[in-house]
């Protein structure tokens, strides 16, 4: 068994729907769709993952003197902006395959934050440090980059690619739609 010039081998198989589901605090976990300029879209995996905690931590409840406003972002700030979150291709191109980190932003939190947009279309998004991954053609030389995710929402992200100016958009997918019941 051998392959001959022009044929390619595909393997399929299935993630785990633990990986792809999100949670309060882990809201960005899912199947994605982004635009990569010349590439096109592509799919992704975001993966949050969890964070071992020393020791056990109680659930987070409301304080009598906090507001729902205050509340909430306690909430955010101690539960959801922690952390690292990658985006991993699901489909490829020609120079970062499938499997790959695409782009990776080691920590939502105080250690990775860059500022909060105050320009639409992304104004009052969070925006983190991140890199971003390319290479050549046949994943040759690749390597990070500088880049700076902006979290618009639970359901889109923008990845601004320093070095080249471009922002990708980012889009959850909405897997159910897809699920034969």
């Amino acid at each position: 068994m051998g392959f001959h010039v022009g044929e390619e081998l595909v393997t399929y198989s299935t993630l785990d729907p633990s990986l792809y589901t999100p949670t309060p605090e882990r809201p960005w976990r899912g199947i994605w769709v982004g635009d990569y300029s010349v590439h096109g879209c592509e799919f992704l995996l975001i993966n949050q993952p969890d964070i071992d905690e020393e020791g056990y931590q109680e659930p987070l409840v409301r304080l009598e003197s906090e507001s729902d406003e205050e509340f909430q972002s306690r909430f955010l700030s101690e539960k959801v902006y922690r952390g690292r979150l990658e985006a991993i291709k699901l489909t490829g191109d020609p120079n970062v395959p499938r499997g790959e980190y695409t782009f990776l932003a080691e920590d939502l939190g105080e250690d990775g934050f860059v500022n909060i947009a105050r320009e639409p279309p992304f104004q009052g998004a969070r925006i983190v440090k991140s890199k971003g991954h390319i290479a050549g053609a046949n994943f040759r030389n690749d390597k990070y980059i500088e880049s700076q995710l902006f979290l618009v929402s639970y359901n889109r992200l923008a990845q601004y690619w320093v070095d080249f100016g471009h922002i990708s958009f980012f889009e959850r997918v909405d897997i159910d739609k897809f699920l034969v019941p």
